[in-house]
């Protein structure tokens, strides 16, 4: 037909208009996320990457608090016995309210791939680059 969009194209608008009014809250994976302590070494932050699949960890503070990302990329730089907070990168964090087109642009400024998602000071979950771009791009079969 003529002027009509094909499904997969109208599903890909409708998934970017969609980003309007999405919020943070409507992506945000809930649960405990894969950290370690700060006092890990190189060595902990390599054998949990490899255990849970995830090149990015959190480290916190003893007390709970995230202090920051570590990604096992960089522990293959430092040497044996190195605590998690040396290649430790800042977090960036997001209030759930924030629109999800906010979120992203955030997180590409920032050039980070990981946000930890905080309500009144308690983390709530992680929102990843790849989630946002999961939902912009959905395809047919999701």
């Amino acid at each position: 037909e003529t002027g009509v969009l094909d499904g997969t194209y109208r599903d890909n608008l409708v998934a970017a208009l969609e980003l309007q009014s999405l919020t943070v809250a409507d992506i945000v994976r809930a649960g405990v996320p894969s950290s370690v302590p700060a006092a890990a070494l190189r060595e902990d932050i390599q054998r949990l990457s490899g255990d849970t699949g995830h090149l990015r960890l959190l480290v916190r503070d003893e007390t709970g608090p995230v202090r920051g990302v570590a990604h096992v990329r960089d522990t293959l730089t430092v040497g044996s016995g190195v605590r998690a907070t040396e290649p430790m990168r800042p977090v960036l964090e997001l209030s759930p309210e924030i629109p999800v087109y906010e979120a992203l642009r955030m997180m590409r400024d920032s050039r980070t791939h990981l946000a930890t998602v905080n309500r009144d000071g308690e983390l709530v979950g992680l929102v990843t680059l790849t989630d946002v771009l999961r939902r912009l791009m959905r395809t047919a079969d999701a």
